[in-house]
């Protein structure tokens, strides 16, 4: 009788469990609030320079991804990101990769790696050193959605869920007009 009860228990729990892992890769901060402010000065994964005001006032809404080389959520749809980097870009808006974990060369290199296997060449950072200040996540993917002047324009995504990316951008779009 215990077995027929411990099964599906542990069933269950490993399902959550796969569910946890598919979602995102985190911690315990909190997502910050709509109208909060966004500014950082950081490099591309190239090396070169990367000021916030200028890359906000390029477009509409800059939809920024922080993502990981070592979350398998986040390589997953890199794919699908590639693909709405186009999509958004039809839209007047911008997306945008902080790789959360590149602060090393290696580290850099795995992330370019990982872009050109799957053909995303939308513009990708390094995280600026106070990225848990400025952009701060449970876990990751988190996308952010910020407007020319750097204003946070709806909540953030947690996690890998590209249709609710379209939901706040266009979100987001109403709000700037």
């Amino acid at each position: 009788m215990k077995k027929l009860i411990v099964i599906p228990l542990a069933l269950v729990l490993a399902l959550l469990l796969l569910i946890g892992a598919l979602a995102g890769c985190g911690g315990d901060a909190e997502l910050p609030e709509p109208g909060t402010m966004v500014a950082f000065e950081t490099t591309d994964l190239d090396g070169n320079p990367v000021s916030s005001e200028a890359l906000f006032a390029e477009s509409k809404v800059t939809v920024i991804n922080l993502w990981a080389t070592w979350c398998p959520p986040c390589k997953n749809e890199l794919p699908e990101l590639a693909a709405m980097a186009e999509e958004f870009e039809a839209q007047g808006c911008r997306l945008v990769g902080i790789c959360y974990d590149a602060t090393d060369p290696e580290t850099v290199a795995e992330a370019q790696s990982l872009l050109a296997e799957v053909g995303a060449d939308y513009l990708n950072l390094v995280a600026p050193e106070n990225v848990d200040s400025i952009l701060s996540t449970p876990g990751v993917p988190t996308t952010f959605f910020v407007d020319k002047d750097g204003k946070m324009l709806v909540e953030p995504v947690l996690g890998a869920y590209p249709d609710d990316y379209r939901e706040s951008l266009a979100q987001a779009l109403e709000l700037v007009g």
